[in-house]
């Protein structure tokens, strides 16, 4: 009888992939919506807050082609221990971010950590994925973002309480051993060292598109053109989300709302916006 089964997805190593990705963007969020409270703190001004966005963004851009080529020469477990480990000496060195110019640099090195982490964190899903759930497993293994989303930046806020200086140094050490604890679990993934000695010629497979002689589709600086549409709706989806949480806290800190992170506990429900948190139960 033909087994028909479906393949396992819930290996070992998804699921520490899955856990030790979830780590690095619970870090990414803590400070999402805190650090803009910081640096006012630190300058006295909201006109540097932006640049906590803006620096650690185009960082983390910036290094993920660099990473992708490097997870294919050394291998992604050496990369993912690697931004773990770069993760967990910034939120470390936080502390020490006593002016705007250190703060800066330290968040663009928060960027790059992030950026080498989360690229070869995909690398890693894709390749333990069974072929036959490739989408399904790409779903569950993209919830651990979700769930930073909605669950971080409330526990940081909460963190932080008035605002004052030195409430930001729990945040910095429960985030530096966060993305220590990510950084052991990536240790445990062994699926490249179990295969290390398979073989090594892999079959060529074609793809959506090409044609029978081995022609790849036409494509704009080595993009496909199908890319480029979804490529810009997510863009802008993630300009207007980002500014309503970058920006949120600021906001309510002016507006003397309490308890502000009740907004993306909201997040959980899929819903990016709930207004009963500026009733009088946040007051």
């Amino acid at each position: 009888m033909t087994n028909n089964r479906p393949e396992k997805l819930l290996s070992k190593d998804y699921v520490i992939v899955i856990l030790a990705s979830t780590g690095i963007s619970f870090c990414n969020y803590f400070f999402l919506s805190t650090l803009p409270i910081y640096a006012q703190k630190l300058t006295g001004s909201t006109a540097y807050s932006g640049l906590m966005i803006g620096t650690y963004t185009f960082a983390a851009l910036a290094i993920r082609p660099v990473t992708g080529i490097l997870s294919d020469k050394f291998g992604r477990t050496r990369l993912l221990i690697l931004g773990a480990l770069i993760c967990s000496v910034v939120c470390t060195l936080y502390n020490f971010a006593t002016v705007l110019i250190l703060l800066i640099f330290i968040r663009i090195l928060h960027g790059i950590g992030f950026g080498i982490h989360s690229t070869s964190g995909g690398a890693v899903a894709a390749d333990v994925i069974p072929k036959s759930r490739m989408a399904e497993g790409i779903g569950y293994f993209g919830l651990y973002s979700t769930l930073a989303t909605a669950v971080a930046p409330g526990i940081a806020l909460s963190i932080i309480g008035n605002g004052e200086t030195q409430n930001f140094k729990a945040l910095f050490i429960l985030a530096a051993a966060v993305s220590l604890a990510s950084m052991i679990f990536d240790c445990f993934i062994t699926y490249e060292r179990k295969n290390k000695y398979r073989v090594k010629s892999i079959p060529p497979v074609q793809c959506p598109g090409e044609t029978s002689a081995g022609n790849l589709p036409k494509t704009l600086l080595g993009f496909e053109y199908a890319v480029f549409m979804p490529a810009l709706v997510i863009v802008l989806l993630y300009i207007a989300l980002s500014s309503v949480i970058f920006f949120l806290p600021l906001f309510c800190a002016g507006q003397e709302f309490r308890q502000c992170g009740t907004f993306f506990y909201g997040q959980c429900g899929g819903t990016a916006f709930v207004p009963f948190i500026f009733g009088e139960g946040c007051r």
